[in-house]
């Protein structure tokens, strides 16, 4: 029973991907840049360093992706006005209307996933999911108890 929920997790996952990647694409955009995008446009100004953070990559990972929002006329950077040497991220208008369209997206796609299941089993799917995510969190950082 748990390898076949198990096996529902991975498929759930590989369909998810699918369809976002299939979405992005005429956009121009991959999962990686949309990450990018949704961070910035949940929390403008932040740095390049809390944006290398959040994502749990290296800095210079980071400088790439922006390097490419950049150039897709999605994201500005801009100097920070306490710390000369640190870099905020903005959305432009361009960007700011693709983050609007992933937000309605995601509303779409719940709608259209969830929009027939009660909130009872809701709360207890979104408890589950939950603790598969603190799971998995502290797997990745090396706990291989998962606690």
């Amino acid at each position: 029973m748990r390898r076949d929920v198990l096996g529902t997790l991975m498929m759930v996952t590989k369909l998810m991907n699918a369809d976002m990647e299939r979405g992005l694409g005429p956009a121009g955009l991959t999962m990686a840049r949309a990450q990018v995008l949704w961070e910035i446009g949940g929390a403008p100004g932040m740095t390049q360093k809390m944006l290398a953070d959040r994502l749990g990559v290296t800095p210079r990972n980071v400088t790439g992706l922006v390097d490419a929002l950049e150039g897709l006329g999605l994201v500005e950077r801009k100097a920070h006005p306490q710390d000369r040497r640190a870099i905020q991220l903005f959305l432009t208008a361009s960007g700011a209307g693709q983050f609007r369209q992933f937000q309605a997206g995601q509303e779409q796609f719940a709608t259209l996933l969830l929009g027939d299941v009660s909130p009872e089993r809701l709360a207890g799917l979104r408890t589950e999911l939950h603790a598969i995510v603190g799971k998995l969190s502290a797997l990745a950082e090396g706990d291989q108890t998962g606690r």
